[in-house]
């Protein structure tokens, strides 16, 4: 074989070797983002919330969660930073109320385990959760976050359209 023909090989093959890995490297960022089911308001009556401030006055609240863990990318600070921007934006008001509180949890440091099992998460997520009498009576998992992230305005109008028909069904 000649060494033109053995160095053309070796080439082809870094470069299909160098495809399956950025392949992998991305789909290990970026898990099926329209998982069967999570897109479903989910009922939970009674499951009693931890680690949560005072509530307002009627003990009534929406809590949105940015759920991380230690390791971030860049879609996962951006899906932290455009949530923060609406809320800080679009619900501000509510915030000063109590009707609505935003937190950033890391499922990974001690005693966030639990979220994991609560919210069945396998991934970063952003959960809106009601909270009647200081109990989460229902959630929801908006798992189009992984679908629109790229596009700034549709990722933050999806946000507000989820946190502002969400209060709507309370």
């Amino acid at each position: 074989m000649k060494p033109k023909n053995i160095i053309t090989i070796v080439l082809i093959l870094f470069v299909l070797a160098s495809i399956v890995f950025l392949v992998a490297k991305e789909l290990k960022q970026k898990p099926d983002a329209l998982e069967k089911g999570s897109e479903q308001t989910q009922k939970r009556p009674g499951a009693q919330i931890q680690n949560q401030p005072a509530e307002n006055s009627d003990g009534n609240k929406t809590v949105v969660y940015y759920f991380r863990t230690n390791v971030r990318c860049v879609k996962c600070k951006k899906f932290e930073s455009y949530t923060q921007q609406v809320i800080d934006d679009q619900f501000s008001g509510q915030v000063k109320t109590g009707e609505l509180e935003w937190k950033v949890v890391n499922v990974e440091e001690p005693g966030n385990e639990h979220f994991i099992d609560d919210y069945k998460l396998v991934t970063k997520s952003i959960i809106l959760s009601e909270v009647k009498d200081g109990k989460e009576t229902k959630y929801k998992n908006l798992d189009k976050i992984w679908v629109l992230v790229d596009d700034e305005t549709a990722f933050k109008n999806y946000i507000t359209n989820e946190i502002t028909e969400f209060f709507v069904s309370e």
